[in-house]
């Protein structure tokens, strides 16, 4: 395995990545009916982001169905049906993903889905203050990129990284408020604040390599008037940078609740408990002409 802080990542042309995760849920007495949505497969294709193999297996209960489906944002879903759980099931989740450094990495787009990223969402509206935010940055002229980039600096500013101050149904405006928060709550800032300006943008829920845990950044959507397509520019507001190659993309939407990795519903008693392990490893890069590969 390749040491993701020994790589110099500005100058990486390709990498590979393996993204091994499990999540095993334990019950206090057995359950019937269990529903489950999984968001934990990353696309077939993001911008230069390219899924070579993806499987999920189930360990425990017979499986009643497994169907995959696309919702509309490309993302891959997994809805899994289980009649019967004893104690415990396990889901483990296997993917193979390769990334490029493109150019540009550009969506189609039409006035229904840009305005979409434009509307707040319950997570994403802003307050009082996240809207004098806005209208300052407004107010020194910068647009397009530019303008995307003054947020993600005013974000990244405004917060202090701390952990166990927020939760995943903190909105932005109750982050900013708070001005400490996770990656979760710099994305939904950001976003409230992208909106908030007029840019439609994506919240991305995703793995960056030698950091763990999951990771949250954001996408903004560039038009220029009358273009039938937009560019895309993804920036990091917790760590205030542009997206590279280090980080892979799982799913994106208007907010977290559009991305949660688990979600669902089962008959029985309502205790139970999640444990979950996602591991990233670099198996490949490529750096103009030369090639490192991990050793066995």
């Amino acid at each position: 395995m390749i040491d993701p802080h020994a790589v110099d990542w500005p100058r990486v042309t390709h990498c590979t990545f393996a993204l091994n995760q499990r999540f095993t849920y334990a019950y206090s007495e057995p359950i019937v009916d269990l529903r489950q949505r999984l968001v934990v497969l990353p696309p077939s294709r993001h911008g230069g982001q390219l899924k070579h193999s993806g499987e999920i297996a189930v360990d425990g209960p017979p499986t009643g169905s497994l169907v995959a489906v696309r919702d509309a944002f490309g993302n891959t879903i997994h809805d899994i049906h289980v009649p019967r759980v004893e104690h415990t099931i396990t889901f483990n989740i296997h993917s193979q993903v390769r990334r490029s450094a493109a150019s540009l990495h550009l969506e189609p787009c039409t006035a229904v889905s840009l305005e979409r990223l434009k509307t707040p969402t319950p997570l994403t509206t802003p307050n009082a203050s996240l809207r004098r935010a806005a209208a300052r940055i407004l107010k020194t002229g910068v647009r397009g990129r530019d303008l995307a980039l003054a947020i993600s600096h005013r974000v990244h500013r405004h917060f202090q990284y701390e952990h166990g101050v927020t939760s995943v149904s903190t909105t932005a405006a109750e982050a900013w408020s708070l001005g400490r928060g996770v990656c979760q709550d710099y994305a939904h800032a950001m976003v409230a604040l992208c909106r908030a300006c007029g840019l439609p943008a994506k919240y991305v829920s995703g793995q960056l390599a030698g950091e763990g845990g999951t990771h949250a950044w954001v996408e903004v959507l560039l038009v220029e008037e009358g273009s039938s397509t937009a560019e895309i520019l993804a920036l990091d507001p917790t760590l205030d940078r542009v997206v590279d190659l280090r980080y892979l993309t799982v799913a994106v939407g208007r907010d977290y609740r559009d991305v949660m990795p688990t979600s669902g519903f089962y008959t029985g008693k309502p205790a139970n408990m999640l444990s979950h392990i996602r591991v990233l490893e670099v198996i490949s890069v490529r750096m103009q002409s030369q090639r490192h590969r991990a050793t066995a």
